[in-house]
């Protein structure tokens, strides 16, 4: 079974001072094909082995437990966990759980294949089949989960932002970016990245927009939207009027705060200005972290960034991290016990003091498949 979470990676990156390395495990989910998840103020919900599980935030006591049928996805709204894209119990049906106690509170019909991509505070939007290759956006109220409007789009749409009650979102092979009224539906602006050479045609067209986060971010009231071409450009969420444009020097990786794009490679970090598009900081640490790799090639699949520290996975499937700044002219490293087949995931994901990771061990009957779950060993954890 494959449940997915829904925006686990979306939010704007907060980089919170409670999480310093070294890390230490205190929690592990344990699943032979790992496990999907989705940390939330009341505890982290677990999808696996058709059981949608309520977990304290360090994986040691489920909360509730409730069963479920096949593949889905969930989101998190304020006390409300949705769920949906699922026979219920013949049909797909979107399903509003109490996120405290796990009780049903309400059930909807959805179409077929419905995938969350969206969230305002009044609606929830799903990418749904309507027929073969053909797809739409749905929209619903979030209160009554009735549908309100939909209007066509496309397979490869996986995040479609919000801005308010407004929700940003890639057109088909990533040629534009539509803001869509969250109420009605309506295209209230449209942006395409120029540069794009009009005798190439799609899906080859160059300075696309990919279809998920974090190539569309909200940072206030602005549109950060990053290419294939890796050029930045700031919209105005008003209006998508192009505030700003601009290339970032250093490539790889890369999360969005609220006024910079932080971009990783296997032996560096680099803090690119997504206001006044110029990069303000460059850290190198090659000696720290090459004995790190044990080997193999250097890499940065996905990363979380704290205060202090830069925490990667790579392509290999290891863990490690570094500290942003030498402390006695010596930087912090630290790597996990973990021999990981692949990560699930972009990236390993911060939730207040915790760090959540899912992999797939290579002996795949191996304890170290699953959910893990690290905090500071500062902690006393």
């Amino acid at each position: 079974m494959d449940l997915l979470p829904f925006l686990t990676q979306t939010r704007l990156v907060e980089a919170r001072p409670g999480l310093k390395l070294p890390l230490a495990r205190v929690g592990l989910f344990p699943r032979r094909g790992g496990a999907h998840f989705l940390p939330t103020k009341a505890g982290v919900v677990v999808g696996a082995d058709e059981r949608l599980i309520l977990y304290d935030p360090e994986l040691r006591s489920p909360i509730w437990e409730h069963p479920v049928p096949e593949r889905a996805s969930f989101v998190c709204t304020d006390d409300i966990l949705l769920y949906g894209g699922v026979p219920w119990p013949k049909e797909e049906h979107l399903v509003a759980f109490d996120l405290k106690t796990g009780a049903v509170r309400k059930t909807a019909p959805v179409p077929h294949y419905a995938f969350f991509v969206g969230l305002t505070g009044s609606t929830v939007a799903m990418r749904v089949k309507e027929a073969e290759n053909q797809y739409a956006v749905c929209v619903f109220d979030r209160r009554t989960l009735k549908e309100i409007w939909r209007r066509p789009s496309h397979p490869e749409l996986s995040h479609a932002p919000s801005a308010g009650e407004r929700y940003l979102a890639p057109t088909k092979f990533g040629l534009s970016l539509q803001c869509l009224d969250a109420a009605t539906g309506t295209c209230l602006w449209e942006f395409a990245p120029p540069g794009g050479d009009p005798k190439i045609k799609p899906p080859l067209q160059p300075n696309r927009i990919g279809g998920g986060f974090p190539s569309v971010a909200v940072a206030g009231e602005r549109v950060i939207v990053t290419t294939f071409q890796e050029e930045v450009f700031s919209l105005a969420v008003e209006n998508g009027e192009q505030l700003a444009h601009g290339k970032p020097p250093f490539r790889g990786a890369y999360l969005v705060t609220a006024t910079s794009m932080f971009f990783a490679q296997a032996y560096g970090l680099s803090e690119f200005d997504h206001h006044q598009m110029r990069e303000v900081s460059r850290v190198e640490y090659r000696r720290e972290v090459e004995p790190l790799y044990k080997g193999q090639p250097p890499t940065v699949n996905g990363f979380w960034l704290t205060e202090d520290s830069v925490i990667w996975t790579t392509m290999h499937g290891a863990f490690m991290g570094v500290g942003r700044t030498p402390e006695g002219g010596k930087r912090v490293t630290w790597g996990s016990d973990v021999d990981a087949l692949m990560p699930i995931g972009q990236s390993p994901l911060g939730h207040g003091d915790y760090l959540y990771y899912s992999v797939v061990a290579r002996d795949r009957e191996s304890p170290q498949s699953g959910l893990h779950c690290y905090r500071s060993s500062a902690s006393g954890a």
